[in-house]
């Protein structure tokens, strides 16, 4: 088997309470969607779906996803946290499925950080057997004050991307006559 990832890719879609909601989609960790929370309520799930690039080969098989999200509060405002993650095979219509044990919060900083959610060993309680469709995926995750210490909260949201990790089957190397020539590296050949 080889190892391989998908490369980072960055979701297309948000739906939610963001304002200026674009600015979580452009990659561009300079600018930052918002979500304000004028109670000390939980938000409603913020879902980021389409995810960007090329399908996963056919005969791949995932291991794991994982989800960089680099994030802030404002500092004038009550503290933050990103919590509640789940993800979506089937698009952000579809069935969001939880992480098999317990993701613990990240409590947010002032400056803007990278948080990672997932492994890549982290299936999801998901099976993704003959699934490819990268643009088929969606997270969601809530945002929720630190503590309940004032009544409005601001949250930056400057990127959310996703990385899976799968394998892929050596391709057998088959000569039926002539000379097979190697350059450099180690080589077993049995």
């Amino acid at each position: 088997m080889i190892k391989t990832t998908s490369g980072w890719r960055n979701p297309q879609t948000q739906n939610g309470v963001l304002s200026s909601g674009a600015n979580a989609l452009d990659g561009d960790a300079s600018t930052a969607a918002n979500l304000i929370q004028l109670t000390t309520d939980e938000s409603a799930y913020i879902i980021f779906s389409n995810f960007e690039g090329l399908d996963i080969p056919s005969d791949a098989i995932i291991k794991g996803i994982k989800f960089k999200i680099t994030a802030s509060y404002a500092n004038t405002y009550a503290a933050t946290k990103l919590k509640d993650f789940w993800i979506s095979k089937d698009g952000a219509s579809g069935t969001f499925s939880q992480q098999a044990f317990a993701i613990a919060a990240h409590n947010l900083t002032t400056s803007a950080a990278e948080y990672l959610v997932g492994s890549e060993t982290q299936l999801w309680g998901l099976n993704f057997n003959n699934w490819i469709d990268i643009s088929q995926l969606a997270f969601r995750f809530k945002v929720d004050q630190q503590s309940d210490a004032a009544t409005t909260a601001v949250t930056g949201i400057y990127t959310i991307s996703a990385l899976v990790h799968y394998n892929i089957p050596h391709t057998r190397l088959k000569v039926n006559s002539g000379k097979l020539t190697f350059k450099s590296g180690n080589h077993i050949i049995k």
